[in-house]
């Protein structure tokens, strides 16, 4: 964190002059989540909300009323929702208190909830999820749980936009690492802490798939590493919820 502070330290100052009444979160929040760069954090935030709202009107049949950042962290995305879904309800959960609390304080039109705190679970079904670096950060015995809730919490035909780390990552790993990832589909490695900046989760392409419920199928994928422009380098995975089939009526 010291780094980018210090690497960043002329350009965020620049930004805070020319954007003097934009909200910000605290530094070790904007940290824990990605950069410690304000306009990074203003631009791709916009850029990424952007790119969703197009994935979702490309697949989805109606326009969303209900949309969820699963893993908002400090609202990155999450702030620049409505200016793309205007009639849609927004809500973005995050295991984050800290952060939880900031974005109720300064980011408004949208409903913030801890995870912790979610009992009994989201009713509404949503038409789109947004899931960035969540799965990444999630240790391998709770992908498989993790998955089966967002299935849940979409609606039929809902669309879901999820990222894992994939080859673009893989010089991060260790040989014997990378071994077992190639073997196994999934590896986590870090920190022990669900869902902090320390904790790495690692997926092969077929090991996503095989983690998927059947309810969910693969409609676009985007390799990070050949398509790195799009999350950075992070894989994009583009799914949807089956519609459930009813059974004719017994004659």
């Amino acid at each position: 964190m010291q780094w980018q502070a210090f690497h960043y330290q002329s350009s965020n100052q620049s930004f805070l002059s020319s954007h003097p009444s934009f909200p910000l979160p605290p530094d070790e929040l904007l940290f824990e989540t990605g950069q410690l760069n304000y306009q990074w954090y203003l631009e791709s935030g916009r850029t990424a909300a952007a790119e969703f709202a197009s994935y979702f009107h490309q697949f989805h049949p109606s326009p969303a009323k209900k949309v969820l950042d699963w893993g908002c962290g400090v609202g990155r995305v999450t702030r620049h929702l409505p200016e793309f879904f205007p009639e849609a309800d927004i809500t973005g959960i995050d295991i984050n208190q800290s952060s939880i609390q900031w974005l109720h304080q300064h980011i408004p039109n949208s409903k913030f909830l801890l995870a912790s705190d979610i009992h009994p679970p989201l009713s509404s079904p949503f038409d789109l999820i947004i899931g960035i670096s969540v799965l990444t950060h999630i240790p391998a015995d709770q992908q498989s749980s993790s998955l089966l809730q967002l299935q849940k919490w979409l609606s039929p035909h809902g669309i879901a936009c999820i990222s894992t780390r994939g080859r673009h990552y893989h010089p991060e790993l260790s040989s014997q690492q990378l071994r077992e990832l190639n073997y196994t589909g999934l590896l986590t490695c870090g920190a022990s802490l669900p869902g902090s900046r320390g904790m790495r989760t690692y997926h092969t392409p077929i090991g996503l798939q095989q983690l998927l419920p059947p309810d969910l199928e693969v409609l676009l994928y985007y390799d990070g590493k050949q398509f790195p422009g799009i999350l950075g380098g992070q894989d994009l995975w583009i799914l949807q919820k089956k519609a459930q089939q009813v059974s004719p009526t017994a004659q």
